[in-house]
């Protein structure tokens, strides 16, 4: 799927009256099948869908300046899967914005991922699967995850949650690395006995966390994730050979802003 920054590729429903411009849930989501390999998307919308991109067990995809909004559930679902992303924007979810199960191999690379208004955080991740409520059938999985130079933020006081199914016996079992990222979390300091105290030691490099009163965006009640003047994430990321322009096509200063908007001056 591959479009251009003049002409994305937009996929929707197929009531486009304005009363369903912005309404969740009007169709299924785009599936990625069990070990497909090699699926691009790229300068392309994917909206008002039950969920945006589901990648199933070992299937793999790489988006592109990407947009996803409006789901009724989460924006992207990898289930043990591969999953590389770059200046890809995801908001207004009914769910975790960002999710992946039973591990699998990730990297988000200036993204903006926003969960206002729902009691689910912006990003979880977990390298098990429940096949029951009381998880005594499960399977498990390693977990590769990178973000970098990406944002996580959103109205609850924890927008990321890490669910390690081994607590940290097995460290080859759950990898999860984030550099130079805007992330908002609480909580998840004090969680699993303390697994996450060292969180901005051990998982999260050069992270800033944000508060609720900190500049970030322009508008969140207005969906318009373009940086505020006063933003704390202009100028705070690192440069990523290769990634020279924005969601938006918009060329990256030096240093770069975190993530998907570079903001213009």
């Amino acid at each position: 799927m591959k479009g251009t920054p003049e002409e994305p590729v937009i996929i929707e429903g197929d009531r486009l009256e304005e009363p369903f411009m912005d309404q969740a849930g009007q169709w299924y989501g785009i599936i990625i099948g069990r070990g497909s390999k090699g699926s691009r998307i790229e300068n392309a919308t994917i909206r008002n869908s039950i969920f945006g991109v589901y990648v199933d067990s070992t299937g793999e995809v790489s988006l592109d300046k990407v947009q996803i909004y409006n789901t009724a559930s989460s924006g992207i679902v990898g289930y043990h899967s591969s999953i590389t992303a770059t200046n890809t924007l995801i908001y207004n979810n009914g769910a975790n914005a960002v999710q992946f199960i039973l591990g699998g191999d990730y990297k988000m690379d200036h993204c903006t991922v926003a969960s206002y208004g729902i009691d689910a955080s912006a990003m979880a991740a977990t390298n098990f699967f429940c096949y029951d409520a009381t998880c005594e059938t499960n399977a498990s999985y390693r977990l590769n995850a990178s973000f970098r130079n990406s944002i996580f933020f959103g109205s609850q006081r924890d927008e990321i949650t890490l669910d390690d199914g081994f607590d940290g016996a097995q460290a080859d079992m759950f990898n999860v690395k984030f550099e130079n990222c805007i992330v908002r979390i609480d909580d998840l300091l004090e969680a699993d006995e303390g697994a996450y105290s060292n969180f901005f030691v051990d998982q999260c490099e050069s992270c800033i966390n944000g508060e609720r009163e900190d500049f970030l965006f322009v508008e969140p009640n207005l969906d318009d994730y373009h940086l505020d003047s006063l933003s704390i994430a202009i100028d705070e990321a690192k440069s990523i050979p290769g990634i020279l322009t924005d969601v938006e096509n918009n060329d990256r200063d030096t240093p770069p802003d975190i993530g998907c908007f570079e903001y213009q001056k």
